[in-house]
């Protein structure tokens, strides 16, 4: 291979932020070579999409902690002592592996929402940004009279 050759682009989701933003960049340049109205039409879908974002992160947040069921029977007559040697069971045998299984799954979770929450509104503030400057560059300029 030669150096001019360039490596072929892999087919992979753009993970950063900076890797998303230029994903969208080339995506929506790539559309307003051929129509302008398609270009803001992909655009408008992008932020779309970043309030769909929005609802996933909310229930990613309802979901993020683990909690241990307690278990139940609905064996007519044996049920309360099939739960009471079950609950004991498992209080000697798992409780002590599991639970801090538990416990460090809920701190990942809680990190992994707590960094998507965090990119999501870099996201937000981005396109605010954005919004507002495309707004200024729509306005007609003032003419200031002296």
């Amino acid at each position: 291979m030669t150096g001019k050759e360039q490596m072929p682009k892999q087919n992979r989701i753009p993970l950063t932020p900076a890797e998303q933003m230029q994903y969208i960049r080339e995506a929506v340049l790539a559309a307003e070579a051929e129509d302008s109205d398609a270009a803001y039409a992909l655009l408008a879908l992008y932020l779309f999409q970043q309030n769909r974002l929005r609802g996933c992160l909310n229930d990613l947040e309802r979901k993020m902690v683990l909690r241990e069921r307690p278990f139940t029977s609905h064996v007519p007559l044996f049920g309360p002592l099939i739960v009471r040697i079950r609950t004991l069971w498992n209080w000697m045998s798992t409780r002590w592996y599991v639970l801090p299984l538990i416990q460090q799954q809920n701190e990942f979770n809680r990190a992994v929402v707590q960094a998507l929450n965090e990119m999501l509104t870099i996201l937000e503030s981005l396109t605010r940004t954005v919004s507002s400057k495309q707004d200024r560059a729509e306005s007609p300029p003032t003419v200031r009279q002296e």
